[in-house]
């Protein structure tokens, strides 16, 4: 009995570790990505990434949006890369550190 009861212990301390190492990993990754860190501006942005980015152009509801997807450098594995939204003056107006799971960004900037 309490062999079982120190097995269930390890594997409780065992998938609590794993999720403190997922919790980290994707805590890091939000930091070296979140436009606080990077600026506001696209000019600023696009500076810090580097070529590690791609930017295209949206109308959404008669304003027009530039919309910048950045590179995926993690170990996390998000299921779709951070990207940015500036206005047409080159301003920061939206983001999100996962396209993949984050549907109402999808929704909202119609991508």
């Amino acid at each position: 009995m309490q062999r079982a009861l120190l097995k269930f212990g390890l594997i409780i301390v065992i998938g609590v570790l794993c999720l403190a190492i997922w919790y980290a990993t994707w805590a890091a990754y939000v930091d070296t990505i979140h436009p606080g860190s990077l600026g506001i501006t696209i000019a600023e942005i696009e500076a810090k990434l580097g070529k590690s980015f791609r930017s295209k152009t949206q109308t959404l509801n008669g304003s027009t949006y530039t919309v910048t997807y950045g590179e995926l450098k993690t170990i996390y594995l998000p299921s779709g890369p951070p990207v940015y939204i500036f206005d047409s003056s080159g301003r920061l107006v939206g983001w999100t550190p996962d396209i993949g799971d984050d549907a109402n960004f999808r929704q909202k900037w119609g991508l």
